[in-house]
């Protein structure tokens, strides 16, 4: 019945309106209305199949969210999910529409009226430029928004997450895991919604190596902190009893805070998440991606280090003793011998003499051996350690000798300020420039290759992201005029075959695409992954010329 009302209309207007051109755009009309109900209809398809088949499962786990939360990132996915199906849905609807338009000699009946089929082919082309500029705005813009959405949709239910893990075996974990809570019962404060109250605590606390302390609670207030980007979780431990493994002993405190944690992120920063203003600003400042970054900052203080060694080791051998400043007070060391590592600069001393303010007490330290290293503070700040052993003896400023130990360690030991000024003055393009000379002890040449490593990795990662996303997009240029184009050379079977002809490319263009981006990542190997990016499109552009000539010709 259509075919009848298609052929009637044509044919009831004189030849002169339709050779003349007034009929042609009712018929593009036409084939566009039809191209656009079915296209619709199989991109809501794909997208509700696509987001509830696995896809949300994939993103965010089920369980640590609330049915509102659920709706509200399915209102997020499902769009999301629908724009990477639009080329599909493109394809699927350009096949289908011109092989039944095909098939029922509709394009017969135009070429016996004058039409140029040609012209017939415009709704494909407007079809296939807005789902090339749609699918390119979304994988560029608009998916790399909705997945922040997701973390803030994630991250808004931390109280929801929190309750769930204090529910499962393994209890809540804080502090990056060092921090593990078991509770009896747990209840939200009645005066304030930002608290929680878990009765009947376990406590066990991680350090290094090993467990550090472990006790039990009457009570822990567990306080959130929704302010910043990132939540903090932070809270208070009542009338708690624990074992101290360091101090070998138990102790007994009334009130103990805990340190706040933050909340990560529900999605790790990766490059496909990036929208395209930010591939560009990376790209050219690959110092500021976090690994990178955290490469960086090992290396300045591996730097901050080796100058600090280097400038002791050097006072010592002129001089024979060194100043440094220990817990704001003046500590003196001197060695009859020294030596550096030739790693990362540490010094080994011989016969050493001390002299420092150790537990409120000037002391006079003396050792065989002893070892000038570093460790963290509370703030992760490097500070300098002397380990003292072999015969230690300590005595007080009147000569008074104190308990004998085996060993003496000193910690706090400061860093020059000057040391780190001059390290803060190098660059982050000068350590990333494998040219520009920076002395460098193998430690610190270690990680410098890593971070240049790691820069030229991301960089190339990021222009393989822009060619992918650019070649994507641009592919339904030439995949939707070749599904048209197979409709209608297949229009005596059924109309899955002509799809599925025209899906082959398809596949092609996508694996092509997924290849060519891996091979763009590898240092040897960026160009041949750009050609086979580029490639699979340019064949398939090859295939509609010579398919649209042959429609043509028939």
């Amino acid at each position: 019945m259509r075919s009848l009302n298609f052929a009637s209309a044509l044919f009831s207007l004189s030849p002169d309106l339709v050779v003349g051109g007034t009929m042609l755009p009712t018929l593009q009309w036409y084939i566009a209305r039809e191209m656009g109900k079915t296209f619709v209809l199989t991109a809501v398809g794909l997208s509700l199949v696509f987001a509830l088949g696995g896809g949300l499962t994939n993103l965010v786990k089920i369980e640590s969210v609330t049915p509102s939360q659920l709706l509200r990132l399915l209102a997020i996915i499902v769009p999301m999910f629908g724009t990477l199906t639009l080329p599909v849905a493109a394809l699927y609807s350009a096949t289908v529409t011109y092989g039944r338009i095909s098939a029922d000699n509709e394009f017969l009946a135009c070429q016996a009226s004058g039409i140029n089929i040609r012209r017939l082919f415009l709704p494909p082309v407007l079809l296939s430029l807005l789902v090339a500029f749609c699918t390119f705005y979304s994988i560029s813009f608009l998916i790399p928004g909705m997945v922040r959405d997701l973390d803030s949709v994630v991250r808004a239910g931390i109280r929801h997450i929190v309750e769930e893990q204090l529910k499962s075996p393994q209890r809540l974990s804080l502090q990056s895991g060092a921090v593990r809570i078991y509770t009896d019962r747990f209840q939200e404060d009645i005066d304030d919604p930002n608290t929680m109250n878990l009765a009947g605590v376990a406590y066990v606390k991680a350090g290094d190596p090993g467990w550090e302390l472990y006790g039990t609670a009457a009570e822990i207030s567990l306080r959130f902190d929704m302010q910043d980007e990132l939540p903090r979780i932070s809270g208070a431990i009542r009338d708690f009893t624990f074992y101290n493994r360091k101090r070998n002993d138990w102790v007994t405190a009334q009130h103990q805070e805990i340190p706040a944690s933050t909340i990560p992120r529900a999605f790790r920063p990766k490059v496909k998440f990036l929208n395209l203003r930010e591939l560009y600003d990376y790209r050219d400042k690959p110092q500021d991606w976090p690994r990178v970054s955290g490469i960086l900052d090992r290396t300045r203080r591996e730097l901050v280090l080796q100058d600090f060694f280097d400038g002791t080791f050097s006072d010592l051998r002129s001089d024979g003793e060194v100043t440094l400043t220990h817990n704001g007070s003046p500590i003196v060391i001197k060695a009859d011998r020294g030596e550096q590592g030739k790693h990362d600069g540490r010094l080994t001393l011989t016969n050493v003499h001390v002299t420092a303010i150790i537990d409120g007490v000037r002391q006079v330290v003396r050792g065989k051996q002893a070892s000038l290293g570093v460790e963290s503070n509370r703030d992760g700040e490097n500070q300098g350690v002397l380990i003292i052993t072999r015969d230690v003896t300590s005595q007080d400023v009147a000569g008074n000798n104190l308990d004998r130990r085996s060993r003496e360690r000193i910690g706090g030991i400061q860093i020059g300020r000057e040391i780190r000024r001059n390290i803060a003055g190098i660059t982050d393009r000068e350590i990333l420039d494998g040219d520009h000379y920076i002395h460098l002890r193998p430690a610190a040449r270690e990680l410098r290759i890593e971070a240049i490593e790691q820069a030229g990795k991301f960089v190339r990662k990021v222009r393989s992201e822009l060619h992918s996303r650019l070649a994507f997009s641009i592919s339904s240029l030439v995949l939707v005029m070749l599904g048209a184009a197979l409709g209608i050379i297949y229009r005596g079977t059924h109309v899955m075959t002509a799809f599925g002809i025209s899906f082959v490319p398809l596949l092609i263009v996508i694996v092509s695409n997924i290849m060519g981006r891996q091979l763009a990542e590898n240092e040897g190997t960026v160009l041949m992954g750009i050609c086979l990016i580029w490639g699979a499109i340019f064949a398939v552009g090859v295939a509609d010329f010579f398919t649209l000539s042959r429609v043509a010709k028939r």
